[in-house]
């Protein structure tokens, strides 16, 4: 089963720091599987601009940077309440709408992951004590939470 998120560098080249913790006990028999690729445009033989994807050593200020995170049980017994948390590195922006993952509720932090919402429902607190809706640019952490459980391999 694959998670994918799309960020993108902001001011910063940035050597691409990426991590995401499946929230289980120690020796939990969820295993995940990072990518961090960089988006590139390229001209095909027809004068064509097609879109691809590469390793993401290293990445340029505005340039998409796609992260999948792949997921298996390897154990002998069916995962339930199974959560996938995703810290956004602080060089990164999220872009609104890019986080996908079937089977799953998809949730953000903009407290460095203490607590989570649905997009919609995130706030950020105002000098004068008031709130006002988060922005995507804002959010700092992604959570995936599967709906149903994660079949033994």
């Amino acid at each position: 089963m694959k998670l994918k998120s799309i960020l993108f560098s902001s001011l910063l080249a940035v050597v691409v720091p990426f991590a995401a913790v499946a929230q289980a006990q120690q020796a939990s028999p969820i295993q995940l599987k990072l990518k961090a690729e960089k988006e590139v445009k390229m001209t095909n033989a027809d004068g064509i601009t097609v879109r691809s994807v590469v390793p993401a050593d290293k990445v340029l200020p505005g340039e998409t940077v796609v992260y999948t995170i792949t997921y298996l049980n390897s154990g002998a017994k069916d995962a339930s309440d199974v959560v996938i948390n995703n810290p956004i590195p602080k060089e990164m922006i999220y872009l609104d709408g890019s986080a996908e993952g079937d089977g799953t509720e998809i949730q953000f932090s903009v407290d460095g992951g203490k607590t989570y919402k649905p997009a919609g429902e995130l706030t950020t607190a105002l000098a004068d004590g008031t709130s006002r809706p988060a922005e995507p640019r804002e959010y700092n952490a992604i959570r995936w939470t599967l709906l149903r459980p994660m079949r033994s391999r």
